[in-house]
């Protein structure tokens, strides 16, 4: 189920008045690719799920504190981050696990991807690699916005960072992916 920006707010207008058939709209809309984002931070099906559900059990109790219903992906995204850090502090990892899933989760990016640059399935893995060993300051921004689609403003919300760190870091991190490809394809 894909919703324009439009047809989100409605719903979410009508999620507000308790409309059971609008929140499930809504979860059916935002539930696999809040999946993939959280499996992106948690490494765990398991967990991922469980802080998917949670991360609506609280966008159903707090949805009153959304001042803007046009912010609502993004706010939906920040309450899904905030739960995957809480399960990471359960679990008593770092923020070192995190880590990338394929492109092929993420068919209607219109961002230009550095996976899309890979010219073969060992080019792409390579990249999917080097994705993985950034700091995860860097790895997150590129996640949200090369393959969950998210204008930088959306990024700078669910990480509750000025747009200018956003841009910088993700002109940092494709700065270090470039870096690395080249240093990859010299000759030996």
């Amino acid at each position: 189920m894909i919703l324009s920006e439009a047809e989100t707010v409605q719903l979410v207008e009508k999620a507000r008045l308790h409309d059971r058939s609008a929140w499930d709209c809504l979860l059916k809309h935002f539930q696999m690719a809040l999946f993939a984002y959280c499996s992106e931070l948690l490494s765990s099906r398991d967990d991922a799920l469980d802080a998917v559900q949670q991360c609506f059990i609280k966008a159903v109790k707090y949805l009153p504190s959304l001042r803007e219903n046009t912010k609502f992906s993004s706010w939906l995204y920040g309450i899904a981050r905030q739960e995957c850090f809480d399960t990471l502090r359960r679990r008593g990892r770092q923020q070192k696990a995190l880590r990338i899933f394929p492109v092929a989760v993420y068919p209607s990016s219109s961002h230009t991807c550095p996976l899309e640059t890979a010219t073969k399935a060992e080019d792409a893995q390579q990249v999917i690699n080097y994705l993985r060993q950034l700091e995860s300051d860097l790895r997150e921004p590129v996640t949200l916005y090369y393959l969950e689609d998210f204008s930088v403003a959306q990024i700078a919300d669910v990480m509750q960072l000025p747009q200018g760190t956003v841009k910088s870091r993700l002109h940092r991190a494709r700065q270090i992916l470039k870096t690395k490809m080249e240093e990859a394809n010299e000759p030996a």
